[in-house]
């Protein structure tokens, strides 16, 4: 009788390492960071560009200056709140492994 299974554990399964909601949020966090971070450097890349092509018009010029302010402060939102979470965890205290 051939019997066909394979051992699950955390060294061979990588998901088997997220067994708790906090585990799933130790791997989320980080890679919402990274996603944030690459987004926010090809919006300013792309502004950039839409800046040198924009020329003399101010109208185009006022969009990619608030495209590039939003994204700034969007990066500065999630960069504040990953901080202040490590904040948070040196008070109390308690290992919040970000």
């Amino acid at each position: 009788m051939n019997v066909y299974a394979i051992d699950i554990n955390q060294d061979t399964f990588a998901p088997a390492r997220l067994v708790s909601f906090s585990s799933l949020l130790n791997v989320a966090i980080p890679l919402i960071l990274i996603v944030a971070s690459i987004t926010l450097l090809a919006m300013l890349f792309f502004g950039g560009i839409k800046m040198v092509q924009a020329g003399n018009s101010s109208e185009e010029f006022a969009k990619i200056k608030d495209l590039l302010f939003w994204a700034i402060v969007g990066f500065g939102f999630i960069a504040v709140s990953f901080f202040l979470t490590k904040l948070v965890g040196f008070i109390t205290n308690v290992a919040i492994p970000l």
